[in-house]
């Protein structure tokens, strides 16, 4: 009897602690759809424009490093989103008759895509020595990796970044969760 008693009351503790930990993972599962679906929601949206305060900013804070590309939003792209950047030809190999666009590699150069840039209005009273060119493009939201050069369109020559960070130039940060990219 007593032998019954602990073995009953043994497969009432395993049912307790199953219980438990199966209301623990669906509330662990509740929390990640929710959260997942806040990113999801966030990475829909559009991606503000700098205002020409933080483009400014930004831009002589680039030059002072002397390097001759940024990008908006600085802290990263978020697939799915607007990037833009902004390139200082004066800081790069490219002559000035030059006609600029990026020729972007997307996951790890599977595909290839040219976005066209333009002189950038918003640093055009830029002092003496700066040239900056703007793109604005969306970010595939199947993107794991996007390297870029930036390249004059009349010649073919490329501003590769000096091969600094990669042997393709730049690459744009994008920004993931919980090991997934949006």
């Amino acid at each position: 009897a007593a032998a019954a008693a602990a073995a009953e009351a043994e497969k009432q503790q395993a049912e307790a602690i199953a219980a438990a930990e199966a209301e623990a993972a669906a509330a662990a599962a509740a929390a990640i759809a929710t959260a997942a679906a806040a990113l999801k929601a966030q990475a829909k949206a559009v991606v503000a424009a700098p205002t020409s305060q933080q483009l400014s900013k930004y831009a002589a804070d680039a030059v002072n490093r002397g390097e001759a590309l940024l990008f908006w939003p600085p802290e990263g792209v978020t697939v799915g989103t607007t990037a833009r950047v902004y390139y200082n030809r004066c800081l790069g190999p490219l002559p000035s008759n030059c006609q600029l666009q990026i020729k972007a590699g997307l996951n790890k150069w599977e595909e290839i895509v040219i976005y066209d840039m333009e002189r950038c209005s918003t640093l055009s009273g830029a002092p003496s020595g700066q040239e900056w060119w703007q793109a604005e493009f969306k970010v595939p939201a199947e993107l794991f990796k996007f390297d870029f050069v930036v390249m004059d369109k009349n010649t073919g020559g490329v501003d590769n970044n000096k091969a600094r960070v990669s042997l393709c130039g730049w690459y744009v940060t994008l920004v993931c969760y919980l090991g997934m990219l949006f």
